[in-house]
């Protein structure tokens, strides 16, 4: 599954919005374990997309959020404006979280 995702760099690994049973059929977890990814960064925001793929959980997503944290990952969300532009300081923030998170996480 990892090899099908977009590495934006050596550090940085872009994908679609996983789902549940996506995470458990492919053993997203363990692949991010194995592969040192121990930080996701959301810019979905809850309700988002309701009507299409995996139906949205409790959570507001198609996966519970809690299932990375219980996994030792730290989890963001920023929610970013669907067919839209977020504002400088939302980006900015996403920008120093995300340059803040990977050296203190030793991680990607």
């Amino acid at each position: 599954m990892i090899t099908s995702m977009l590495g934006v760099t050596g550090d940085i690994l872009a994908m679609a919005r996983p789902s549940t049973m996506a995470m458990k059929k492919y053993g997203i977890i363990e692949q991010f374990k194995r592969h040192g990814i121990n930080s996701v960064i959301n810019l979905q925001k809850p309700g988002e997309h309701n009507s299409c793929g995996n139906s949205l959980e409790e959570s507001g997503f198609t996966y519970d959020p809690q299932v990375f944290m219980d996994n030792d990952m730290f989890f963001y969300n920023f929610g970013w404006p669907d067919y839209g532009v977020a504002a400088i300081p939302s980006i900015v923030d996403i920008a120093l979280q995300s340059a803040w998170r990977l050296p203190v996480s030793a991680g990607k």
